[in-house]
């Protein structure tokens, strides 16, 4: 592989394992030391940076493998988005004063199917731009 492309390809995951050292991190902070900032800041912070860690990852897909076709990119950030929320959950269990929540990982995955959602619109929006240019 030339150093050009290495160096797109790691610039294109880059955020995406940023996004899940992040998740890991703030998984990792003891129930009593997470400071209370502001109502439903769980549940924002879990829309958030999963839908950050989907667009990332579809980003990452769609410019790393360039053949895949959209159903496919968004079939493999849904098994993705999937996956990591169940093991922030299951890490989450092994942390003082955290607990597993059903409901954080619906939030997790309702994120990342948002993403995917916007991600089709944008490509088909993109699409019918590209039919009325010609």
């Amino acid at each position: 592989m030339p150093v050009n492309l290495k160096f797109k390809v790691a610039k294109l995951w880059f955020p995406v394992a940023l996004c899940m050292a992040v998740i890991f991190y703030t998984s990792s902070i003891p129930g009593r030391d997470v400071p209370s900032l502001f109502p439903y800041q769980d549940l924002i912070y879990h829309l958030l940076i999963f839908f950050l860690l989907a667009c990332f990852f579809i980003r990452a897909m769609k410019n790393t493998f360039p053949a895949f076709g959209h159903i496919k990119i968004v079939l493999f950030t849904t098994i993705f988005v999937i996956i990591y929320g169940l093991t922030d959950e299951w890490h989450q269990s092994f942390v003082p004063l955290r607990t597993v929540s059903v409901f954080d990982f619906f939030i997790d995955c309702l994120a990342g199917f948002a993403a995917c959602i916007l991600f089709v619109f944008r490509q088909l929006a993109l699409s019918e731009r590209k039919v009325c240019l010609k």
